[in-house]
């Protein structure tokens, strides 16, 4: 059963009602066996959240030549797409080496986990496909070749919801984890780069590298699809010209407080946005006096670090304790 077109309040409301329902599981198969099962004689059977589980993937620890995309899990490691070796990485976030790995056939872009599953952007295939905790491919969100572009994704595993932008559709496709379904859309931009989620507050952030020769910006919404508010890329502009601005968003992430992490491209550098000023950065972090970001291409919030990936240094770079 299709859901698209209705609220996203709804849905959410009607998950009880598809939650319990078992299907086949395997490769191909567009919807994902529910483990969970109803008690007898219960109507309302809501399923309990996803278990945390150990990423353990069967192929070895291997260096980073063209890292793209990173993600953390809830056990605390970070997955990496790799598009030259078509791989999924496990990464350690204190030494940033990999010690685990997973082969994807075509080229693997996007990356997340939530609970038992592993979502990969795959542009070779216009898909976001799914694999278990071991690597094991069993299905795909939606239907084969339903995402034109997956450019980006960010989970929220409260919620069981997976946020995918889509650069060919220019939105965020918004995904049922358990069985895949398309449940909503969410805004239309021009050239979207990058997006993150802040599950506490409900809202949604991504990265809009705009028209050729116009701004850039950054757009938050809530889960609803409702404008929250947005930052300009031509920063704080008066009578001496503008300041604090961007030009080339990579990619953007999110920390509980809501502040905003943007990676420009081309300044190599990670600008932090709060609410109280959108438009003038708070801080840079651009590794001055040891230049670290070589065509930076994504960032993520781990704890009191922010992690980048640069792909002309092939390796991830840390800044250690840089967040209160």
């Amino acid at each position: 059963m299709r859901l698209q077109g209705f609220a996203l309040a709804v849905l959410v409301a009607a998950l009880p009602l598809v939650a319990c329902t078992d299907v086949p599981e395997g490769p191909g198969t567009p919807l994902f066996a529910k483990k969970d099962k109803c008690k007898p004689h219960k109507e309302d059977c809501t399923p309990p959240p996803p278990p945390v589980v150990e990423p353990s993937f069967p192929g070895p620890g291997l260096e980073l030549i063209s890292p793209v995309r990173v993600a953390t899990t809830a056990t605390g490691w970070l997955l990496v797409t790799e598009t030259h070796q078509r791989a999924v990485l496990r990464v350690d976030p204190t030494t940033l080496l990999a010690d685990q790995s997973f082969t994807v056939d075509g080229r693997p872009h996007a990356v997340g986990m939530l609970g038992d599953r592993v979502f990969v952007g795959n542009l070779s295939t216009h898909t976001v496909e799914v694999y278990d905790a071991q690597g094991r491919a069993v299905g795909f969100l939606g239907s084969p070749g339903s995402v034109g572009r997956p450019m980006d994704l960010a989970v929220d595993s409260a919620a069981g919801l997976v946020f995918v932008l889509d650069g060919d559709a220019r939105n965020v496709k918004v995904f049922q984890a358990a069985d895949g379904i398309l449940l909503s859309t969410i805004g239309s931009f021009v050239t979207p780069t990058g997006i993150a989620v802040r599950p506490s507050a409900g809202e949604v952030v991504v990265s809009d590298a705009g028209p050729q020769g116009g701004d850039a910006s950054v757009v938050i919404y809530s889960y609803d699809g409702t404008f929250v508010t947005s930052i300009s890329g031509a920063g704080d502009c008066g009578m001496l010209g503008c300041s604090g601005g961007f030009s080339t968003p990579a990619s953007v992430s999110m920390d509980n407080l809501g502040r905003v992490y943007l990676l420009d491209m081309l300044q190599r550098s990670v600008l932090v946005y709060d609410r109280a000023t959108p438009n003038t950065p708070v801080q840079t972090l651009d590794g001055t006096g040891n230049p670290l970001l070589q065509f930076p291409l994504d960032v993520v919030v781990v704890g009191g670090d922010v992690v980048v990936t640069s792909k002309r240094t092939h390796s991830l770079e840390a800044f250690r304790g840089v967040l209160p």
